[in-house]
């Protein structure tokens, strides 16, 4: 027998849930209220089937899912499974966090907010308005019977009818209440739920509990939000007892597949220049900060829809009822829960490090908002708050003296000013140079300060004179130079780029304006040595075009070298596949070299950290610092905050303050054109769409189709077959070539141009051909539209609407929703044909060569193809029409033999080894002018050459010319050779007509 294992508390609704679909099921499972082995899963509910594999399914979607699919409650076809796997998201994305956050304040779970479970309670209210408009009309959510979709949104929605639902509420929610009513009072669900007592008032309760199981695990584990959480939508999630391994295998059923689109970047429409607007304003009138951010959110607020309408212009296939804004307070209350539990598992972590820090932005900022500008040398760069460019790209050597000698070292440094925060030079342990200056100190030339000279391996004795300076508190590098030597640490700016604890004249001025300051100061001080070019990485903030400053700063960080190593063992064990696999020396460079995540911003813009400083007034308790973690609490609320601190430090509430911290959490989370084809091609598409039948056969070949209509459906069926293959591979490039060599090399190239003359007959034989034509050129219209539609939405749409339809009757209105092409359905693949239209266009390509070697852009010439045997001449003669209109000939003429059977006057090719083409020019050009013609050419093409090759041939050519241009030259001479060949050619084929 399979055995269920689910929570035995009351409130456990995704427990429940899983209870609830064992009644449909014919054989129900035994059910155990206790956790499942460890080795078989990690969550309840979970089912553990008796199977040969001993299959278990892990968590409320899956257990469900499996459950009352072989009771019959997950649809009748495939749409209406489709419709409860949206229901199932419904209940998981939409209504279980809204209404948690109302909930759990209420059953003691988390502490109250009374602004955010207002918030939370309103948008509640939105969501189950939504689901009221939905069900009007309706009994239950799919089809006209109870099925897991009303189990699933059923339960999502207990909690909140049982405790935060007034009646009210309920009147203004008649449909809902009126299907709760209906789907709690069924018999599964009575057997499992018992009679529901329904909210009459929202106040805090104490729940009664059956079981020993802790009122915040249980709840936590039905928010989906502790670790033991269920898989995402759409999955099983199998692991195997034998393997011992998790793994996701997508289920057998056709599901919408549901991925979530980035938050809006607000910030990249200038917010920072609209806080320091609203900072102004409300200075002047004395607004308060909550005020301030009031009206920032209002107007970032409006923009972040332009983004949305961005991506409707892009043509994104998005559930716009699903749009979610930043500060929506189910996303504020989901990042204050997942600060505080890895806060409260040690994951996220406080402490002092060097931060990208943007003087401009006042905020450190992540590495990825860091543009990395590569200079080749010295470079001037316009940087935010100073009139004047900066220099960069620069190398300045000074030196320091050696106390108690004449000697002194050399260091060099691009960023000059910082040598006022050095407190030590560093040489390499080896570098025999320097060996008789251990424990020796340099004078730092503007104040009193001695700095050591230190051994440390990270110095590269072959770069410079081998000595650097170090600088902890403003270079990544040094700063693990100054940890590991016990160096003091010297800030020496501000927030804002000005300088602090230096010595005058450089205290207080602005950090570029003490480059110069310091570098004048070196000179006369007869320190300075020398400034040369240096390629170098300037850091540049994406947001501000600031120059970023490594800055010492106590903010929050994640712990992520487990995560890392996890992310990077799931590749290596075969768990997740990056596809394409050229991406593995990436995600293997991240995930292995990963740094801790520092996640605080100074913005006023974000979700506030709920981190307190903790004050205990208490003379018994040392006051602690900011970068001490264990002065640091989080919590739901300050009561919260404030009850964990008494806790820790073992005294009364109220010797507790609290300082809350001032940042907020960062908790961001080849295709070609087709619209050149040729005008006339598009006229013509055009033409052929008016006079199109609209009642018409279906995509079945006739067999009156012509080998052009075959070839082109055989390369439309070739083209099908690539696309499907390129979407399983994930070869985007592979798709978007199939598709662009489709419709303009293959459609609009050959086969339109290879049935005009069928369009253009007036017999009645001829019409019938023009009806095949006219049909097959539909065929590849409407299923190259499909094709092309995921790429290309709106120029398929816009194509797709003005084509006709065969059936007027059940005809899609629009191409996003007919099915994409697949090549099951188009069997008119033909090897033969593609090799034998091959060969055809082999033929006609050195036709149209020697056409315009010649220069016959308009006359019409006759065209003799030798063929080498008899089923090359069938060949040739089968395609006659083919190669007559694609070559532009007067005629073409198969010949069998050899030469005598060619008349005179012909230029020659060899199209390949079956087939010469010859082309007659006797009488359609003056042979006599065309040699005279060439030998003038001739001449020029020499004296070119030889003025380039006397150029090349010059001692100091190759050291004195770029290379560039050597390439150049020679591409020159190489395209001067064959045109030259080319010519020559030409004048001995006219002087054997002549």
């Amino acid at each position: 027998m399979d055995s269920l294992y689910v929570s035995s508390h009351p409130d456990d609704f995704r427990s429940l849930q899983a209870l609830i679909a064992a009644e449909f099921s014919p054989s129900r499972p035994q059910t155990l209220a206790e956790e499942p082995p460890a080795r078989v899963a990690r969550c309840r509910p979970a089912l553990v089937l008796r199977d040969a594999e001993a299959t278990a399914l892990c968590g409320a979607g899956a257990v469900s899912w499996y459950l009352a699919s072989v009771g019959g409650r997950t649809g009748s076809d495939a749409q209406q499974q489709s419709e409860v796997w949206q229901w199932l998201s419904f209940a998981e994305n939409e209504l279980t966090p809204v209404a948690c956050a109302v909930v759990f304040p209420l059953l003691g779970v988390m502490g109250v907010d009374k602004k955010l479970q207002q918030s939370s309670r309103a948008e509640l209210l939105r969501v189950l308005k939504v689901l009221d408009q939905i069900l009007e009309p309706r009994t239950f959510l799919v089809g006209e019977s109870l099925s897991l979709a009303d189990v699933a949104v059923a339960m999502a929605a207990l909690l909140p009818f049982k405790y935060a639902l007034e009646p009210s509420d309920r009147k203004t929610l008649v449909n809902v209440s009126r299907w709760f009513d209906t789907c709690v009072n069924q018999p599964q669900l009575l057997k499992v739920l018992g009679k529901i007592t329904l909210c009459e008032k929202m106040v805090p309760v104490t729940p009664k509990s059956n079981s020993a199981v802790n009122t915040t695990t249980a709840a936590a584990a039905a928010n989906g939000t502790a670790p033991s959480s269920t898989p995402v939508s759409g999955e099983f999630q199998i692991c195997t007892l034998r393997g011992g391994k998790s793994i996701g295998t997508p289920s057998n059923h056709r599901i919408y597949m549901l991925l979530s689109v980035p938050l809006p970047q607000v910030y990249k429409i200038k917010p920072l220049a609209l806080e320091s607007a609203f900072t102004h304003i409300s200075k002047s009138i004395g607004c308060g900060k909550e005020l301030t951010e009031h009206l920032c959110g209002a107007v970032i607020g409006r923009k972040g829809d332009r983004i949305y309408h961005q991506l409707k212009k892009l043509g994104s296939s998005l559930d716009w009822d699903r749009a979610c804004f930043t500060m929506d307070p189910k996303l504020s209350y989901a990042v204050q829960e997942a600060f505080i539990r890895m806060h409260e598992e040690g994951v996220i972590y406080r402490s002092k490090r060097l931060v990208n820090w943007s003087c401009t932005l006042n905020s450190a900022i992540s590495d990825i908002e860091v543009d990395k500008k590569e200079l080749i040398g010295r470079t001037l760069l316009p940087v935010p708050g100073y009139k004047e460019k900066v220099e960069f790209g620069v190398l300045v050597s000074f030196s320091y003296k050696i106390e108690g000698s004449d000697e002194e070292i050399v260091v060099a440094t691009t960023r000059i000013e910082t040598m006022l925060g050095d407190t030590a030079v560093a040489v390499h342990p080896e570098d025999s140079r320097y060996q008789h200056l251990k424990g020796k100190t340099v004078i730092h030339p503007f104040c009193d300060r001695k700095l050591p000279i230190v051994f440390d391996d990270f110095v590269d004795m072959n770069f410079g004179t081998g000595a650097v300076k170090i600088t902890p508190a403003h270079d990544h590098n040094d700063y693990e130079v100054g940890e590991r030597h016990k160096l003091p640490f010297i800030n020496i700016l501000d927030e804002n780029g000005f300088l602090i604890n230096v010595p005058p004249p450089f205290l207080g001025m602005k950090r570029f304006d003490a480059r110069k300051a310091v570098l004048q100061a070196l000179k006369d001080r007869g320190q300075f040595k020398e400034v040369k070019d240096n390629p170098m990485v300037v850091p540049v903030c994406s947001r501000s075009k600031d120059i970023v400053e490594p800055l010492l700063k106590p903010q929050w960080y994640v712990d992520c070298a487990d995560m890392g190593k996890q992310a990077a063992d799931a590749v290596r064990n075969g768990e997740l596949k990056i596809i394409p696999d050229h991406h593995l020396k990436t995600w293997f460079n991240w995930m292995d070299n990963i740094r801790d995540w520092c996640i605080s911003r100074q913005l006023w813009w974000g979700h506030r950290i709920p981190a307190y400083f903790i004050t205990v007034n208490d003379p018994s308790v040392k006051p602690g610092e900011d970068v001490d973690g264990h002065y640091w609490v989080s919590g739901r609320s300050e009561e919260e905050a404030r009850e964990k601190a008494a806790k820790r430090f073992n005294v009364t509430a109220d010797k507790i303050s609290l300082r809350q911290g001032k940042t907020h959490t960062h908790t961001h989370t080849h295709t070609h054109s087709v619209t050149h084809t040729h005008t006339d091609k598009l006229i013509f598409l055009r033409q052929f769409l008016v006079k199109t039948t609209k009642v018409g056969r279906d995509t079945k070949l006739c067999g009156s189709e012509s080998v052009s209509d075959r070839w082109i459906l055989s390369r439309l069926c070739a083209a099908v077959t690539l696309c499907g293959n390129g979407f399983q591979a994930y070869d985007f490039p592979a798709i978007t070539t199939a598709i662009y060599n489709f419709w303009l090399y293959e459609l609009c190239d050959v086969y339109l141009e290879s049935v005009k003359p069928v369009f253009s007959s007036t017999d009645a034989e001829s019409q019938k051909q023009v009806e095949v034509c006219r049909q097959t050129l539909y065929t590849c219209l409407e299923v190259g539209l499909r094709l092309l539609s995921p790429i290309m939405p709106f120029v398929s749409e816009e194509l797709f609407q003005r084509l006709p339809r065969r059936q007027t009757q059940n005809s899609p209105a629009s191409i996003s929703v007919t099915p994409y092409p697949e090549s099951s359905e188009f069997c008119w693949h033909s090897e033969e044909i593609d090799r034998e239209m091959e060969f055809v266009m082999t033929v006609v390509r050195t036709i149209r060569s020697l056409r315009a070697d010649y220069n016959l852009t308009k006359t019409r010439a006759d065209c003799y193809l030798q063929c080498i045997d008899s089923a090359t001449v069938s060949l040739v003669e089968k395609y006659s029409l083919q190669i007559q209109t694609l070559s532009y000939s007067q005629a073409v003429h198969p010949v069998s033999g050899g030469d005598s059977a060619i008349p005179e006057g012909c230029a020659v090719a060899i199209a390949s080894d079956k087939c010469s083409v010859h082309l007659m020019l006797k009488g359609l050009i003056d042979l006599e002018k065309e040699v005279a013609k060439l030998t003038t050419k001739q001449g020029e093409l020499e004296k070119q050459m030889e003025k380039l090759e006397e150029k090349m041939k010059k001692s100091d050519y190759r050291e004195k010319v770029p290379a560039k241009v050597q390439e150049l030259d020679a591409e020159k001479l190489r395209q001067s050779q064959t045109e030259l060949q080319k010519v020559k050619e030409a004048i001995e084929n006219f002087r054997r007509m002549m």
